[in-house]
């Protein structure tokens, strides 16, 4: 069997609904993720714009789970 937590994945949710989206890989310690939604309804989803995003993080993945509806 791979080991899938050598990846150490970094995620960014982009319009999380929920932040247990990714639970399943989080909890295998395969990725961490940060979610951010302009109006989050989950206290695990930061408030934060992604067209004004400033950070030094740097990500393997983004998902635009509503970001490309607009």
């Amino acid at each position: 069997m791979k080991d899938y937590a050598a990846l150490n994945l970094n995620i960014l949710d982009v319009g999380s609904l929920s932040s247990k989206t990714y639970e399943n890989i989080t909890q295998k310690n395969i990725a961490s993720v940060k979610y951010i939604d302009l109006n989050p309804r989950d206290s695990g989803i930061q408030q934060e714009d992604f067209l004004l995003l400033e950070s030094t993080e740097t990500f393997d993945i983004i998902c635009l789970s509503l970001g490309a509806q607009y």
